[in-house]
C-alpha cells in the first residue's frame, strides 16, 4: 500500500504536497536559484535567507543559528520555533537540519560562482564557531565540522586537515570515521580540481585495503599512479601501495616490478629519502612472503641504515617489518630484539595500536623459544588493545595465536573459548579462511575430547590417531607462522 493512501485525506493531500515540493527543489534541470526563490515564497526573504545560511552546516540549535544571523537569543529562539514548523526541515534531538533533498539543490547553488564571496564568508563564521579548546581527555571534538568548512573558505588549509584528521583515524583504527571523512570533502567536488580529487582518490584507496577490499583498492590506487595532473610524491606513494595489494592478492613478481620502478622514479622525487625507505620495506616484506628471507632481511636492514639518518621515519615499522624477516629466517633472537626496539620506540610516542601489532609478532617469537609464559603475556597484551581500538582483525589473529599458548599449557578450556571467539570475529568480517583457521583448531579439541574407541588401550586414541593429531599440529603451525605476522 502506498504510504499517502493509509493517510486521511488532508494529510494524504499534505504528503503528496510535500513531495512535489522537495521533487521541485532537487530537480537538477530547474534554475540554479530556484530552490532560493521556493525559500523566499515558503519564509519571506528575511527568513529565507537565514535558512539558507543553516543549510551550510549539517544541522543547527539556537546558539548556532544566532551566530550565523547575527542575532539576539530571544530572535534566535523565536526564528528556531518557526523553522521546527517547516516540513523541510528535520528536528533531531537537540538541534535541526534541512531536509537532505533540500538542501543538496541550496548547497549547489552556495558553490556557484555567483555566491562564492558570500559563502567564503559564512563559511569563516563557521571556522569561527567550530574553534573550541580540546575536550579534558585532550579530543578535539569539533575538529571534523571545522575542517568541513574550512574548504569552504580556506581549501589548501581545509584540505591539509582533512589529511591530517584521515591519518589519525587509520592509525587509530576507526574506519567509520574516515569514511565519514571522506563523505564531508566529496561534498565540495564541484569545486575540486583533478589533482585535489586523485588526493581523495589515494585515500579512499588505502581505506579500502584498510578494509581488506583488495579488489576495489587496487583500481583506485591505479588511477592515482596513471593521473598526469597528480605530483609525483604522490604517484609513488600511489604505486607503493600498489605493490602492497598486489602482494596480498598473491601477484609477488607483479609487486616486485612495480616497486622496481618506483625505486628508480623515488630518487627524482622531492621525498626521495622517505619513498625509498617505503619502497624497500614494501620489497622487503614482499621477498619475506615468497620465502626469501636472506634476501629480505638485507632489504630491510638497508632500508633501516638510511631510515636512521632522518629523524622522521617510522624507525618502529621498519624494526617490525625486519622482525618478521628474522623470523622467518629462523633468527628468533635478533627478531626479538628488532620488535622489543620497535616497542619502545612506539611506546616513547604513545602509539598503543600499532603496539599492539608488534605485541602479536613479539608473542610468535617468544612462542618459537617455548617460552609460553612470555609469548601468552604478549598475545594478552596485544588482545586488549585491539579490542580498545574495536579492531576486529586484529583480535582474532592475537586470539588464535593464544588458542597455540593455552594448549600447550593444557588449559583447553580456555584454548577452545579463544577458539570459538576467533571464528565467530573471522566470521562476522567475512574471512572464510581465517575462519576455516579456528575452524580447524577447535575440529582437534572435539577429536581430543571423543570416547575412546575400539582397537586401542582404554586410555584414550589408539597410536595412529595420535600420530594424525601431531602431524596435523604441525601443519597448523606452519599455516599460522605464515598467515598469524602483522
Amino acid at each position: 500500500m502506498n504510504a499517502s493512501h493509509a493517510l486521511p485525506a488532508g494529510e494524504a493531500q499534505s504528503l503528496a504536497a510535500f513531495r512535489r515540493l522537495l521533487e521541485a527543489a532537487s530537480d537538477e534541470k530547474t534554475a540554479a536559484d530556484r530552490p532560493v526563490q521556493m525559500t523566499d515564497r515558503l519564509l519571506g526573504a528575511e527568513a529565507g535567507r537565514l535558512l539558507r545560511r543553516c543549510a551550510v552546516p549539517h544541522e543547527f540549535d539556537p546558539p548556532l543559528l544566532a551566530w550565523l544571523g547575527e542575532l539576539d537569543a530571544d530572535a534566535a529562539e523565536e526564528r528556531y520555533v518557526q523553522f521546527t514548523e517547516l516540513a523541510i526541515v528535520q528536528i533531531n534531538d537537540d538541534s535541526l537540519s534541512v531536509h537532505e533533498r533540500w538542501r543538496k539543490p541550496l548547497w549547489r547553488w552556495w558553490l556557484a560562482d555567483a555566491q562564492r564571496e558570500q559563502f567564503s564568508a559564512v563559511s569563516e563564521r563557521l571556522v569561527e564557531w567550530f574553534t573550541v579548546p580540546a575536550d579534558p581527555s585532550g579530543e578535539d571534538p569539533a575538529a571534523r565540522r571545522r575542517m568541513f568548512h574550512l574548504i569552504g573558505c580556506r581549501r589548501a588549509d581545509g584540505l591539509a586537515a582533512f589529511e591530517q584528521l584521515f591519518r589519525t583515524a587509520r592509525h587509530r583504527r576507526r574506519l567509520s570515521e574516515c569514511c565519514l571523512l571522506l563523505s564531508l570533502v566529496h561534498e565540495y567536488d564541484p569545486l575540486l580540481s583533478a589533482a585535489e580529487l586523485a588526493m581523495l582518490r589515494y585515500h579512499e584507496g588505502k581505506l579500502a585495503g584498510d578494509q581488506h577490499n583488495w579488489e576495489q583498492a587496487l583500481p583506485l590506487l591505479q588511477q592515482v599512479a596513471a593521473d598526469p595532473a597528480v605530483e609525483h610524491v604522490l604517484q609513488c606513494k600511489a604505486e607503493i601501495r600498489i605493490a602492497h595489494v598486489l602482494r596480498v592478492l598473491g601477484r609477488p613478481d607483479e609487486a616486485a616490478k612495480v616497486l622496481e620502478a618506483t625505486l628508480r622514479r623515488a630518487e627524482q622525487a622531492p621525498q626521495a629519502g622517505s619513498l625509498r625507505r617505503r619502497a624497500l620495506r614494501e620489497l622487503g616484506e614482499n621477498q619475506r612472503d615468497q620465502g626469501c628471507a636472506v634476501e629480505s632481511v638485507a632489504t630491510l636492514t638497508a632500508a633501516l641504515k638510511d631510515a636512521e639518518l632522518d629523524d622522521s621515519a617510522d624507525l618502529a615499522g621498519l624494526l617490525d617489518s625486519l622482525g618478521t624477516a628474522q623470523l622467518k629466517l629462523g633468527d628468533v633472537d635478533h627478531a626479538i630484539g628488532s620488535f622489543e626496539a620497535a616497542l619502545a620506540r612506539l611506546r616513547r610516542d604513545g602509539d598503543a595500536l600499532r603496539a599492539a601489532i608488534v605485541l602479536n609478532n613479539l608473542g610468535l617469537a617468544r612462542l618459537e623459544h617455548l617460552d609460553f609464559a612470555a609469548a601468552e603475556e604478549a598475545f594478552v597484551a596485544s588482545l586488549a588493545a585491539k579490542r580498545e581500538a574495536d579492531d576486529k582483525r586484529g583480535q582474532a589473529t592475537a586470539l588464535l595465536n593464544l588458542v597455540r599458548v593455552q594448549s600447550a599449557l593444557k588449559r583447553d578450556d580456555d584454548a577452545r573459548r579463544s577458539a570459538e571467539q576467533a571464528a565467530a570475529l573471522f566470521q562476522a568480517l567475512g574471512d572464510s579462511a581465517g575462519e576455516a583457521r579456528a575452524q580447524d583448531y577447535l575440529q582437534r579439541f572435539v577429536l581430543r575430547d571423543r570416547p575412546a574407541m575400539t582397537g586401542h588401550d582404554d586410555k584414550g586414541l589408539p597410536w595412529w590417531a595420535w600420530t594424525l593429531l601431531g602431524l596435523m599440529a604441525i601443519l597448523l603451525l606452519l599455516a599460522a607462522v605464515e598467515t598469524a605476522l602483522e
